[in-house]
């Protein structure tokens, strides 16, 4: 249980802090559902499951909207359900149930991911680096990027030294033969 320390209504949310701390922001309709005033009392949790039940339909369009433009990660359409308005705990509950009935699906999506970067050249590091931009965790990351061994990584050398053959003779020159394999 919370105090509502402030109601801050911006054009279309409203953002509502609980004891001085941000607490969450609404949709303007939701709020006018769910209307709160500052100096009441807030069962977080009976708030946050009326909310939910009243979003989900909504999150669920929402997400698979989302997922018509472009395919994303779980932690990319939460984010995105987050910021249009959704309460947690309504954005979780989409994102779980596109996870059960595989509209989403971390590990396929990371696989496609690494076999369109094999296609140019980069190195595992940086194919780790643009999985984990793109909110994958850590094991669908290391999965994916089992298939970028070692050769197709020393293609992607060969290739960004074919393309700058020019540029890095000298130093290659500077540096002896060490280099060769």
């Amino acid at each position: 249980m919370g105090m509502v320390t402030s109601v801050i209504r911006r054009k279309s949310r409203v953002q509502i802090d609980l004891d001085g701390r941000f607490y969450i922001n609404l949709r303007m309709k939701d709020f006018e559902k769910f209307p709160v005033q500052e100096g009441d009392v807030l069962d977080e949790q009976a708030f946050e499951d009326r909310l939910s039940a009243a979003q989900y339909e909504e999150a669920y369009e929402d997400a698979l909207t989302l997922l018509d433009y472009s395919q994303r990660t779980a932690a990319e359409l939460r984010r995105k359900l987050l910021d249009k308005g959704y309460a947690p705990p309504a954005a979780d509950a989409v994102v779980q149930r596109l996870t059960e009935i595989r509209l989403i699906d971390d590990a396929t999506y990371a696989q496609r991911i690494v076999e369109s970067i094999a296609r140019k050249p980069v190195g595992v590091y940086a194919a780790k680096r643009k999985l984990r931009a793109k909110g994958f965790d850590e094991d669908d990351a290391d999965d994916a990027l089992e298939q970028l061994d070692y050769a197709l990584a020393s293609c992607a050398v060969e290739q960004a030294v074919a393309r700058h053959a020019g540029t890095i003779s000298e130093t290659y020159t500077m540096m002896g033969p060490t280099l060769v394999q």
